[in-house]
């Protein structure tokens, strides 16, 4: 399912504020000044220098020496200043060492002069340096060096009252520089104050907004994923990737009752825990604490609470906020949230993800009805395409694979296999998931007294093992990876007996639930239906054979007595001939009929010989064709004259529309005029006397009823007893006649006459061996209104290159 990707207006919030560290920002302050407090020094020394060189005065050139000296340093500090950075904490020193050279320019001055009006320029340099310096100790040491190099120039004066007037006017300096000097550190750090109370709020609020915003998502993404593990994994990732914290986890309980498992983490150590499968009692750690009382446990330092359960997977927690995911009162789980900093956790925080914690629950609760939902259509489709292979294929292998196939989908299990019980062995006939070269269906377990075989035999239900390592009965197989957790689901057969099992292996000690139990007693029905079906078409399968023996016994007898038949028989015609023709006996009044009744009988017999010669011959595909161009016309009317007296006899009206349109196609005429002289034989035979036979043709396009060429179809329609429509493909197997055979007479052409009832079927075999279709329109069978019947035989104007016969299935499956 797609999930919305995270809008840009949310994205991580700024680093949350800690405590301002003051006097840091004064040095930065401080060192921030240097530069242009350093130019303007600059360009005053270089005016003292030149002033001192234009006095001429004895001292001027040691005074213009330091204002030089002073130049140098101050425009060195500049282009230093402009270069790099440097660290903060060098900003008070580097102004110390300013300031101590502007006072030795300025002591040495007062010394060289002896002009305690001189002390004027010291006054404003106190004044500057409580403005410059903001470290109250750096401040007290100018001062002191101030006021000391002052009282020692003052002890060396020659009139000390004339300097006595400027000791108010220092004192009230130091005073005013104390008072710029606090004021101005009072001013930055309400300036600083306010800056961060400023950026506290400036992040509370992106803390919030962002709050807000993975609020939003979560309820417009995660009520959309129903797809329970996508569900929990984009969760944990969401707000993680938000609000970047140590770990987040949710937790679901298990299906006792008795822990909290982990489903989902973020990052590796998250993703470490959910592969383990980690869990914790109900009752353990501060995630059990919040899921036995159903609260928030918030713990800002989790070394302080004796509560806290340490995982080497996540070892730098220092803060954790455990929710519980509940609906209804009821807890389906926990979201963990761990940080690695001291106090991570305001209430501010904790009431929005309490909300969110809602979300999820809501979220996690639909995810569970649709998986719920989910495994029920997904069972019911699964079983509907199982119990479809078993109404199209018989094949057990195909079955059983298909069955294990689609059981793992919903029950998941590492191997599987389907095992039926062979007297006191249990084998495997059917397996999944077993490693190549394994040969699973070469293994099979012998059944001893009290064993898990044996006891799945006694109790005829489930037998669940959450660790096979506790079973000494569990047989472990050489060669394959270890077992652990497994369940065998009985095979029952409609006699309620025990045929087989299914074998389920996981390599993990993950029990199977009661709802994995109840769907594999579903596939294991449909199993046992498709090995009963199995059993059935064995058995069939072997009916089947035993019948197509005996056709095919009867028909190589029908082949050996109709050869031994005609032998013998053409020599009876031949002297019953010969006999007709004698001087003797050809006009003589009590030999002459009987010779007649012997000749119409033998040729009688004949027919029925070539009829069983035939159908020999299209049995055993050895009907030859031999095609050649002729007009359908022509072969209907060799078909219809030896039929005139019986339609005569029969007062039957037979219409032959005009077929000379008709095009010429290729066939073989002898063994197409069969065909039509046993459709007329079959209409004559089963219309009444005085009723009517008609034969029409007419053309038809390649594809017609699966010809595959263009051609001509014959329609013969006769006005008799009809056929029931459930006897229209029957009636062309050999041997098939419709009504009591007892009561037919011996007569081809009498009505309802008997016969070997094989016309129809040669018919069939020598249109077929043509390329053709035969077959046959009735409304239904009735004596008395007689509705009739339509016969069709449509042949395409050229046969296949190849002419055969179609197989023996095609030609027990009608037309």
């Amino acid at each position: 399912m797609q999930v919305q990707s995270p809008p840009t207006a949310a994205a991580s919030p700024s680093p949350q504020p800690g405590t301002v560290d003051f006097e840091r920002t004064l040095n930065a302050e401080v060192l921030q000044s240097l530069f242009p407090v350093s130019l303007v020094l600059a360009g005053l020394y270089t005016f003292y220098t030149l002033s001192h060189l234009r006095e001429g005065m004895p001292y001027s050139g040691w005074l213009a020496v330091i204002a030089v000296t002073n130049v140098v340093a101050f425009l060195i500090l500049a282009l230093l200043l402009r270069r790099q950075r440097l660290p903060a904490r060098y900003a008070h020193p580097i102004s110390m060492a300013l300031t101590c050279g502007m006072l030795i320019h300025r002591f040495s001055d007062i010394f060289f002069t002896g002009l305690p009006q001189h002390t004027t320029n010291l006054i404003i340099l106190l004044i500057g340096v409580g403005y410059i310096l903001l470290a109250t100790p750096w401040l007290i040491a100018v001062i002191v060096l101030t006021l000391g190099g002052w009282g020692l120039l003052l002890l060396r004066a020659a009139d000390p009252t004339l300097w006595l007037e400027y000791v108010i006017a220092l004192g009230a300096a130091t005073a005013l520089s104390f008072i710029i000097h606090f004021t101005r550190r009072q001013a930055l750090f309400r300036h600083e104050r306010l800056l961060e109370q400023n950026t506290q709020r400036t992040y509370e609020l992106e803390h919030q907004t962002l709050h807000l915003a993975t609020l939003t998502e979560v309820s417009q993404n995660v009520n959309a994923l129903l797809d329970l593990d996508v569900l929990l994994n984009h969760v944990t990732d969401l707000i993680q990737e938000r609000f970047r914290y140590y770990y987040v986890g949710i937790f679901l309980v298990d299906e006792s009752k008795s822990y909290m498992v982990s489903r989902a983490g973020s990052g590796k150590s998250g993703s470490a825990l959910a592969e383990q499968n980690f869990k914790l009692r109900i009752d353990q750690g501060l995630i059990g604490q919040a899921a036995s009382h159903h609260e928030v446990v918030c713990v800002n330092d989790v070394q302080l609470d004796t509560r806290y359960v340490k995982s080497v997977l996540v070892p730098d927690t220092r803060a954790e906020l455990v929710l519980p995911l509940e609906i209804g009162g009821e807890l389906l789980g926990i979201l963990d949230i761990q940080s690695e900093r001291l106090n991570a956790f305001s209430e501010v925080d904790t009431q929005v993800f309490k909300s969110l914690a809602d979300q999820v629950a809501i979220a996690i609760n639909n995810a569970l009805l649709y998986q719920s939902e989910y495994s029920r259509r997904m069972l019911t489709e699964m079983l509907y395409e199982v119990s479809y292979a078993l109404s199209r294929t018989l094949n057990l292998q195909e079955v059983l694979d298909l069955i294990l196939g689609n059981l793992v989908q919903i029950v998941p299990f590492d191997r599987g296999s389907v095992m039926l019980c062979q007297e006191e062995s249990i084998e495997i006939v059917a397996a999944f998931g077993f490693p190549v070269g394994s040969a699973p269906t070469k293994i099979s377990f012998p059944i001893t007294r009290g064993d898990i075989f044996d006891q799945l035999r006694e109790l005829k239900k489930p037998l669940i093992i959450t660790d096979v390592r506790g079973r000494p009965d569990f047989q472990q197989v050489k060669g394959l990876p270890e077992a652990r957790a497994w369940m065998g689901v009985p095979l029952i057969d409609e006699a309620q007996a025990i045929i087989g099992m299914f074998s389920l292996t996981r390599e993990t000690p993950t029990a199977y639930t009661e709802d994995e139990t109840t769907l594999a007693l579903s596939f294991a029905g449909q199993t046992a239906i498709a090995l009963n079906n199995a059993r059935l078409y064995s058995e069939l399968a072997n009916a089947y054979a035993q019948l197509e023996r005996i056709d095919h016994t009867k028909t190589d007898f029908i082949a050996v007595a109709s050869h031994e038949l005609r032998t013998p028989l053409t020599v009876l015609l031949g002297f019953a001939q010969l006999l007709i023709k004698s001087p003797d006996l050809k006009d003589h009044a009590m030999h002459r009929p009987m010779l007649d009744n012997i000749l119409k009988s033998g040729t009688r017999l004949k027919e029925i010989i070539d009829t069983m010669v035939d159908m020999a011959r299209i049995d055993n595909r050895t009907l030859e064709i031999y095609a050649d161009t002729l007009a359908l016309s022509s072969s209907i009317k060799a078909a219809v004259a030896p039929l005139r007296e019986a339609l005569a006899e029969r007062r039957l009206t037979l219409v032959i529309e005009p077929l000379e349109e008709l095009p010429l196609l290729q066939g073989d005429r002898d063994e197409l005029v069969k065909v039509f002289y046993q459709l007329l034989i079959n209409a004559i035979k089963y219309t009444p006397d005085g009723g009517h036979i008609s034969v029409a043709g007419t053309t038809f396009a390649a594809g017609y009823r699966d010809v595959a060429t263009a051609g001509v179809e014959i329609i013969i329609t006769d006005t008799g007893i009809g056929i029931d429509p459930q006897h229209h493909d029957l009636i062309f197997e050999k041997f098939y006649q419709t009504g009591q055979v007892a009561l037919h007479s011996s007569g081809k052409t009498k009505f309802k006459g008997g016969g070997p009832g094989l016309g129809l079927t040669i018919a069939k075999g020598i249109v077929e061996a043509h390329g053709g279709q035969i077959w046959v329109e009735s409304p239904g069978h009735d004596e008395e209104g007689c509705p009739g019947s339509r016969f069709h035989v449509a042949l395409p104007l050229k046969p296949p290159a190849t002419l055969a016969l179609p197989n023996k299935a095609t030609q027990n499956g009608g037309s």
